[in-house]
């Protein structure tokens, strides 16, 4: 299951709403996931997980898998190993046997971009063997995003509050909107371009819009490498918590992709109505 996290500004928040949604899909569900980009960047979802010591120490000592061509180093590795560390080799393991991340490498950003639009398709296919579900930061205007969108299974939306720049979503991406979540990170409770205002406006569906709140605290854990800590140590806050509403946020927003997911998977399949039922059971 591909699912693409989409940002059309680069400042909306799709990195760090991706690092904790993957890690609340773990605690909730113990699913098995990979995260990874499609562009390069100096700002990765692996320091949103790991603290900066351990970050340069992932950078060291990871293969990097550009490093002889994205697809010929994963089939490389795949086909020779064959026990539990064999996605180590290319994947760090971020929460055990849960969540990995896939490394990016020192190369150019337009390096990087023009390898990854050319691997990308078979290289998705090789990790979907080994992971049941990949979580993808799609940074717009790179070679590769239209293809992803396309590909992808389902796609979360980050929707800015701005009224003209989600018009301009809504009709520059019209074709992905019917598999899509949409998604307000730090979301400002006293803006005019409110949630009501949004499913008024553009007739979303409750279950096709979520948020997460602004919140200082989940900030300064996304700049210091800290977020598994911040989410596990949060998870279950009471209703008087500081941290009780971005969590209640972050559940259900994880809960509304998960459901999403299913509900894709199994219209294509041709049972929805059981789809809807799990997607109840949460």
């Amino acid at each position: 299951m591909k699912i693409a996290f989409f940002s059309k500004e680069g400042s909306c928040g799709a990195t760090s709403s991706l690092a904790a949604i993957s890690i609340a899909a773990v605690l909730s569900k113990k699913l098995r996931i990979l995260t990874l980009e499609n562009h390069w960047s100096e700002s990765t979802i692996a320091e949103c997980y790991f603290y900066e010591n351990s970050t340069n120490i992932v950078r060291q000592g990871c293969v990097r898998y550009l490093e002889h061509g994205m697809l010929d180093n994963l089939v490389k590795h795949f086909a020779v190993m064959t026990n539990k560390r064999r996605e180590g080799i290319m994947t760090v393991e971020v929460i055990e046997d849960s969540l990995y991340y896939m490394p990016q490498n020192a190369f150019s950003h337009d390096l990087f971009d023009y390898e990854f639009s050319c691997n990308m398709l078979p290289m998705l296919k090789i990790l979907e063997t080994s992971y049941p579900f990949l979580f993808i930061d799609t940074k717009n205007q790179t070679m590769s995003s239209k293809i992803i969108l396309e590909e992808a299974d389902f796609v979360v939306v980050q929707l800015p509050q701005n009224e003209l720049l989600i018009e301009e979503i809504m009709k520059s991406y019209s074709t992905i909107l019917n598999k899509s979540l949409f998604l307000i990170s730090d979301y400002r409770e006293h803006s005019s371009i409110s949630i009501p205002h949004i499913m008024n406006e553009y007739q979303i569906l409750p279950e096709r819009l979520a948020i997460l709140p602004h919140s200082v605290p989940f900030e300064t854990a996304i700049s210091e490498g800290s977020a598994i800590n911040f989410i596990y140590s949060n998870y279950n806050c009471d209703e008087s918590h500081v941290n009780y509403a971005f969590m209640k946020e972050l559940k259900r927003t994880t809960e509304l992709i998960l459901c999403g997911t299913q509900l894709r998977e199994c219209a294509i399949g041709g049972n929805k109505n059981e789809a809807k039922t799990n997607c109840y059971a949460f």
